[in-house]
């Protein structure tokens, strides 16, 4: 047991292993940091540096592919961020210096710092900001460019009291301190642009300060004119005696004070150097003449450096430099202003450079859809196929420069194994049915999160087995699938589907008498557009089955007179049958008689000569027909036939008047046996009637009523109208009525010069047309005015007088087109109709207007009669166009014109929405994360709507909310809508934007999981990790499952793992498509 148990975890081990792979990407030499992006930096051989005397710069490294999703884990890297400290001198010409090389050599950067105040200086001052103050008597001036740059912000800082500043500092808090000659005490809070006095004669008299400085706790150290050292703990307010005499026997006073980083207290007393480690309590001489022998100024200036240098300025301009903490001083340079004033203070500022670097993980392989974001670097915890990481390089100073000599990335391959997919239906066969199961089978340890089918036109989703309403003919359908990583697998069938019947017509026998029983006609064609046609036959009377060899012309007989009723059947090799049927009769004991025109109940409109057709048939041959009819009034013999044939015989009419009429014929035959047959008819040649009731004249109401009225003595088939404006101008409205309810309303603005136009066509085909001038005006009494009316008409479409119809084409409107950008192309429709009855030659379409460039199309035809017709064109928006713009068409034929326009409105874009995740939350809300960006500049308060509709485009859900979005920002949010608890499978997200000046929309398919799967939408980090956390749980229980099977039944499993490793399935789909 101890064994098996062993292999069991080994195996589920192994695979972990083999799942989860970690791997390292490296950028070392300078060909991989070429493969990035360089903007201001450079690499100059050994490390990435920032181009030239850039201040600031970055390089984007290359985008690195794990070929499947992976866990960025880490991201390390090596450089040097070197620092430099500059030393600040003033002068007593006004003059600043600065040296980056420990006081060596000095280049002047101001050469006047305070403009016409007058030279000097009293002391220097840093903050924590490195901006630089100088004191000067009672004004006070700041540099916050390192010293380059100089402003008086204060220039009486002690109001009227008169007394010049003698000391200078600065605090841990920033807080800037001057004691001055009168020895009161005064505080700026705010960078010396305001001052308040804290102490009045703080050393009772021990007259004037040679220096003051502050330690790391913001305690303030000052010695004064009888070599006393005071301090403050409470910013200046009260002082203590801190040491009284700190020389000792020397004389009194002292030169400058200064304090290292370690809160060593330096105090500069002629040529002597004394030091204080314990809060300037006790002193002691750590140099008794740091200029040495045969150089007998005195220092002015002490200054200890950020790096621990003690520096020195004597009366000659002479530097001096201590490194080992006031032991030993040496001279590096003489005269460091070249023959100018005394220095009256030094500070430092320390200049650094700095190495910053943010990373993004990727699904699309440019990391277009990736955001560059600050991490912790040695624990990424980002998920994705793709990683890139940017290096922000910043220095304070030109040609100082942070260096990056590489980079390494570790990661982890979740899983790179390709789900396993089966098409278990439809089979590699031929269908009879086009509507066949889709059944896929699609699995994967780490959970399937998308599968889809393509059916030869579209991409449809797949959750469960569903039929679906495949082509005739050859199909393929391909399957695909990818897991929670992103890993994809495809499959096809290809299969034949034919469940359409032959084509099948039966031409003969007619449906009428014949006159014999023996060989009548059987003339038929058949054809098949799928598989094709396998076999014909047919049965009389639904008796046997009679087989037609070859589907082949035939003939047959009959036992008796009487009825007969021919089915006729063909099938396809499938078996897909198609059959038509026709009734005949037969009659050997008269003459067969079959009126064939015009036909019963009919209706014409022919008043010039009817032709009356009729067949007869005996076998023994036709003596005579007789004709008769009501024609003159009453019903009587008209003519008589003794030239019978036995194809077409017929009797002409010439002349006739409007009315009913009957009409018959009696055949006799050798044998003077007869038979007989009757039929009605109608003829009409007069146009329909039309009344125009409403509108005439002037109208006062916009809702204006369409009261027209119709009557014919033949039903009427057809009635319509269209206003258009006066001059043949563009179609205002126009409908399809009931003829027998002609009442409608419609809506016109107000204008002068409408003609309403109204058709009606009969069963006799009569047409007709009347017009009416009206207008349209709210603003004035419906009070009668002048109007005029016509109207013509003309039977057939050629009568004459005043019923020939006019040339006129009805125009429908075309809708304003809205988009929010330009460069773009959009496909719009104008639909056209000849209502007359005449020909319409040479209609050219093209556009007109200002912007008539935007639409290239043009075509040429011409309209019969009552022929419609739909122009398709382009319209191409230029880019970088906003607004709303008219665009015209026209058709022009030779005998009408019409036109049409509309308005192309250019919004622009002003707010971006984006879905960022959508998933199940409970078992009744889904949550939506997304974000919005406001694009104008300007604030806006945006209305959403959220709404989702079932497989079946059903709405199931609706939210709305409203966020106010500040000018140019991009925020998150997330909103639950409530949902059905048992709702699954496929819906559509749709998300509604609105502001006061701008709309849009976006939508989204999506995939529901069932209730408390938990099954997200889009997949999110969290999700894909406790994926990841289950699936450790579900391998072992399986493969536990599966090896203590094997060891009980000695069988052997095979597992076929398929390593494809492939991109995101939409590139894999776009890819088989072009394959297929």
């Amino acid at each position: 047991m101890v064994k098996k148990g062993f292999f069991v975890l080994f195996s589920v081990v192994c695979l972990t292993v083999f799942l989860v792979q970690a791997l390292n990407f490296s950028d070392t030499t300078q060909g991989n940091f070429n493969a990035g992006t360089y903007v201001n930096t450079s690499h100059n051989g050994t490390a990435v540096v920032l181009y030239g005397n850039n201040l600031t710069g970055t390089f984007t490294s290359r985008i690195f592919d794990a070929t499947s999703i992976a866990k960025w884990d880490n991201l390390t890297w090596q450089g040097n961020q070197p620092s430099l400290e500059f030393i600040l001198i003033g002068d007593g010409l006004s003059d600043v210096w600065r040296s980056n090389n420990s006081g060596v050599n000095w280049i002047k950067i101001n050469d006047d710092y305070n403009g016409a105040d007058g030279n000097g200086g009293t002391k220097m001052a840093r903050n924590s900001s490195d901006s630089v103050f100088i004191l000067m008597n009672q004004d006070v001036f700041a540099s916050n460019d390192n010293g380059i740059n100089w402003s008086k912000i204060n220039d009486d800082y002690n109001g009227a009291e008169g007394q010049n500043g003698f000391a200078f500092a600065t605090d841990n808090n920033d807080y800037l301190y001057i004691i001055e000659s009168g020895q009161e005490v005064w505080k700026s809070a705010n960078n010396g642009v305001d001052w308040s006095k804290t102490s009045s004669d703080f050393n009772g008299g021990g007259g004037n300060v040679f220096g003051m400085v502050a330690n790391s706790s913001g305690a303030l150290f000052t010695v004064d004119n009888v070599a006393s050292v005071w301090v403050s703990v409470d910013s200046g307010v009260t002082w203590s005696l801190a040491k009284d005499d700190y020389n000792g026997a020397n004389s009194n006073g002292a030169n400058d004070m200064t304090i290292n980083s370690s809160n060593a207290v330096y105090i500069l007393d002629t040529q002597d150097v004394w030091v204080s480690t314990d809060n300037a309590l006790t002193w002691v001489l750590i140099n008794d003449d740091f200029n040495g022998v045969g150089d007998s100024e005195s220092g002015i200036v002490i200054y200890a450096g950020q790096d621990g240098d003690l520096y020195i300025i004597d009366g000659g301009e002479d530097v001096y430099v201590s490194s080992d903490h006031g032991a030993s001083f040496s001279l590096v340079i003489s005269s460091f202003n070249s023959g100018g004033q005394n220095a009256f203070g030094m500070t430092s500022l320390n200049i650094t450079t700095n190495i910053t670097l943010q990373v993004k993980n990727c699904s699309a392989s440019d990391c277009s859809d990736g955001i560059f974001q600050t991490a912790t670097l040695n624990n990424i915890d980002l998920q994705g196929r793709y990683f890139q990481y940017r290096v922000n390089f910043t220095s304070q100073e030109a040609g100082l420069t942070p260096l990056l000599y590489n980079t390494s990335i570790g990661y982890t391959i979740l899983d790179n194994v390709a789900p396993n997919l089966t098409i278990v239906s439809p089979l590699n066969q031929n269908y009879t049915n086009s509507a066949i199961l889709v059944n896929i089978s699609a699995s994967d340890v780490s959970g399937i999160s998308q599968t889809l089918f393509y059916n030869g036109s579209v991409n449809t989703s797949y959750s469960s087995s569903v039929y679906f309403e495949f082509n005739q003919g050859i199909n393929t359908l391909i399957a695909y699938a990818n897991d929670s990583y992103g890993n994809f697998n495809s499959s096809n069938v290809s299969f034949y589907v034919d469940s359409v019947a032959p084509s099948l017509s039966l031409f003969l026998p007619l449906a009428q008498t014949y006159g014999v029983n023996t060989s009548l006609p059987l003339n038929l064609s058949v054809s098949d557009s799928g598989i094709g046609v396998a076999s014909c036959w047919y049965n009389l009377n639904s008796s046997n089955n009679v087989s037609l060899p070859g589907c082949q012309n035939s003939t047959f007989n009959v036992s008796a007179d009487g009825g007969y009723l021919l089915n006729l059947f063909s099938n396809d090799s499938l078996g897909n049958l198609a059959s038509t049927n026709v009734v005949f009769s037969v009659l050997t004991t008269a003459p067969a008689l079959n009126l064939l025109f015009p036909q019963d109940l009919s209706y014409s409109n022919d008043l010039a000569s009817i032709y009356f057709n009729y067949s007869i048939s005996s076998g023994v041959g036709i003596s005579s027909c007789l004709f008769f009819g009501n024609f003159s009034g009453s019903w009587g013999l008209n003519q008589t036939n003794s030239s019978i044939t036995q194809a077409n015989n017929y009797f002409l009419i010439s002349s006739l008047l409007e009315g009913n009429y009957l009409w018959g014929i009696v055949c006799n035959d050798s044998l003077n046996r007869n038979s007989s047959n009757n039929r009605s008819f109608v003829l009409d040649a007069t146009s329909p009637k039309i009344n125009i009731l409403s509108p005439i004249g002037t109208v006062s109401v916009n809702n204006v009523t369409f009261n027209l009225n119709f009557s014919d003595v033949s039903p009427l088939i057809y009635c319509s109208y269209n206003v258009t404006t006066s001059g043949g101008g563009g179609v205002v409205t126009e409908n399809t009525i009931d003829c027998n309810s002609p009442l409608e309303y419609q809506t016109i603005s107000d204008g002068v010069g409408y003609v309403l136009n109204v058709y009606s066509n009969d069963s006799a085909g009569n047409a007709n047309y009347s017009s009416s001038s009206f207008s349209v005006s709210t603003t004035q009494s419906s009070s009668s005015s002048s109007s005029s009316s016509s109207s013509s008409g003309g039977g057939g479409g050629s009568g004459g007088g005043g019923g020939v119809k006019k040339s006129v084409i009805i125009s429908r409107n075309i809708s304003d087109l809205v988009v929010s950008e330009g460069g773009i192309r959009k496909i719009l429709t104008w639909k056209v109709k000849n209502s007359g009855n005449a020909f319409l030659n040479d209609c050219k379409f093209k556009s007109f207007g200002d912007y008539a460039s935007w639409i290239t199309y043009s075509e040429t035809k011409g309209l019969a009669a009552g022929e419609e017709y739909e122009f398709v064109f382009d319209v191409n928006i230029p880019e970088e166009v906003y607004g709303k713009y008219l665009l015209g068409v026209s058709l022009t034929c030779k005998e009408a014109s019409a036109f049409a326009t509309f308005n192309v409105d250019i919004a622009g874009k002003q707010v971006d929405i984006k879905l960022t995740n959508v998933e199940r939350a409970t078992n009744d809300k889904v949550k939506i994360d997304y974000t919005l960006e406001e694009l104008t500049g300007k604030d806006q308060k945006i209305d959403l709507q959220f709404l989702l509709f079932d497989s079946e485009n059903k709405q199931i859900a609706e939210i709305s909310d409203n966020k106010f979005i500040s000018a140019e920002v991009k925020d998150e949010y997330e909103i639950f809508i409530p949902i059905p608890a048992e709702l699954e499978g496929e819906i559509r997200l749709l998300v509604n934007l609105n502001s006061d000046t701008y709309s849009t929309f976006i939508q989204e398919d999506l995939v529901l999981g069932a209730p408390l799967s938990g099954l997200a939408v889009f997949s999110n980090r969290a999700f894909r990790d406790n994926m990841v956390s289950g699936l450790i749980v579900i391998l072992f229980l399986t493969f536990a499952f599966f090896i203590v099977r094997r060891i009980r039944t000695h069988k052997s499993a095979h597992q076929a793992i398929i390593k494809t490793r492939r991109g995101s399935i939409l590139n894999q789909i776009k890819k088989a498509h072009h394959s297929s």
